[in-house]
């Protein structure tokens, strides 16, 4: 399932070979049949073991144990890059550098990870590099008769190689180095104790559970906070044009269309309930996600959040805000509170809609929000009576005139939204489409849902109920 899902696994430990080899196939971590052993054990010698590092396939499943990983990759866990220098054709020599030279290589890392976003690569040690370089494109790999600090050392070579994140599961004491050192670490409480457990950063009663944290909860955990935050630079920059554009047609007078109070309101209170409501919402039910690993996959290609959404984002927010201001311009006239009271209402029901079409799975909880949300915005203006008119909030003419400016901004949005998913869908709405509805384990058959997919109420998804 993992290898659907796009993520490749390692196994770490201390057994012996045939140990080792039994345990990969009976997890399917290898096939017997397209994917053979290739076994590196027993080797002082550097020369020879090197050799057969090279010689490995990339179709082939690479079996090393301790020894020759000592001989290969050395005993060294600290970062020598920093604080070492490597003697020439010798892996284990190394000199100390001078406290100025740690000083200055730490801050060129540094300043290198915070430009480009990337670790700096070590080039000094040519057997650590390839043996990342080769044992990264395999389909598995096997590493018996480990220590813990050996653990930690490829996890780390690993990750810094690739450019990747690593995820470190273990169920004892010797496997905390190796939970240190991971990107993510996942305890699992077993007969050996609750060491790794305490050292970890989830722990979990059984080793199954990582299926279910990974594919429904990290899933939904990162693809509901992109959205979030993408959400949230929409709502400053339609804010902040709306403005640009209102200063633009006066000539640039310095004068602010949305009070302090309304601001306020805007990012702290009127849209802030619904979008809480995101981070609870589902794409795909709970056995869909399970039956499916490939949807996890999909995550890594980057396309929720890059350039492409950047730009679409930004651009909901560009013609947004030209459609609420100009549009409010058209419709009210010789009457600057009245103009700040419809825009300022199209605008809070523009970003009501917007969390309305980011949501897929619609809960109590979303349509509560919602109107929760409109009630207050409507409250609060009678608080503001010093700015805007009592008669034009309660005419006609404030509802209608409002009603007409966000149905021109947010009826296109929309438009635009449905046409592109008929023209370009989803993988999860091309998956929705081949499968048949059915009753998910909510027990809710209409769109609106109580519980989650699983079963569980939101808000309380700490268990997951078995199907």
């Amino acid at each position: 399932m993992f290898r659907a899902a796009g993520i490749r696994t390692w196994i770490l430990s201390g057994d012996k070979v045939q140990t080792i080899q039994c345990i990969a196939l009976s997890s399917r971590l290898i096939d017997s049949k397209t994917t053979p052993f290739r076994v590196i054990e027993n080797q002082n010698d550097f020369e020879k073991a090197f050799d057969l590092l090279q010689q490995v396939r990339p179709h082939e499943c690479l079996v090393i144990d301790g020894a020759s990983l000592q001989t290969l990759l050395g005993n060294r866990t600290n970062d020598y890059y920093y604080t070492h220098r490597l003697v020439e054709n010798d892996p284990e020599r190394i000199v100390p550098l001078s406290k100025f030279k740690v000083w200055l290589n730490k801050i060129k890392a540094s300043s290198y990870n915070y430009f480009t976003g990337q670790q700096r690569k070590d080039l000094g040690d040519d057997a650590r590099n390839t043996f990342a370089k080769l044992t990264s494109t395999l389909p598995a790999v096997c590493c018996c008769r480990c220590s813990p600090d050996q653990k930690a050392l490829i996890c780390k070579l690993i990750s810094q190689h690739c450019q990747s994140e690593t995820a470190g599961i273990g169920d004892g004491a010797n496997d905390v180095s190796l939970l240190q050192a991971a990107s993510v670490g996942f305890g699992i409480f077993g007969k050996e104790g609750v060491q790794a457990a305490m050292a970890s950063d989830f722990a979990l009663g059984q080793f199954k559970d990582i299926q279910q944290l990974l594919f429904w909860h990290g899933r939904n955990a990162y693809k509901n906070t992109v959205e979030a935050c993408q959400f949230v630079i929409q709502r400053g920059i339609i804010g902040v044009l709306i403005q640009a554009w209102f200063s633009a047609v006066y000539y640039f007078t310095s004068v602010v269309l949305y009070s302090g109070v309304l601001m306020l309101g805007y990012v702290c209170v009127y849209s802030i309930i619904p979008l809480l409501c995101i981070y609870v919402n589902e794409d795909v039910d709970y056995s869909v996600t399970m039956m499916y690993p490939e949807l996890y996959k999909n995550l890594l290609k980057g396309r929720l959040l890059n350039i492409k959404t950047f730009f679409i984002w930004n651009s909901v927010a560009i013609f947004g805000s030209i459609v609420l201001i100009f549009a409010s311009l058209h419709f009210v006239q010789n009457n600057f509170a009245n103009l700040v009271l419809v825009s300022f209402s199209a605008l809070t029901l523009v970003q009501l809609e917007l969390i309305c079409l980011t949501v897929q799975r619609w809960s109590w909880w979303m349509v509560i929000t919602q109107i929760l949300s409109i009630l207050v915005y409507w409250i609060s203006l009678f608080v503001q009576l010093d700015t805007f008119n009592f008669d034009y909030i309660m005419s006609g003419e404030y509802y209608l005139e409002t009603f007409l400016v966000f149905l021109m901004a947010g009826g296109s949005i929309w438009l635009v939204y449905f046409i592109y998913g008929l023209i370009k869908p989803t993988e999860v709405v091309k998956l929705k489409f081949l499968q048949e509805r059915s009753e998910c384990l909510c027990g809710m058959k209409t769109l609106i849902h109580k519980r989650s997919s699983n079963g569980e109420k939101y808000f309380n998804m700490g268990a997951i109920k078995e199907q």
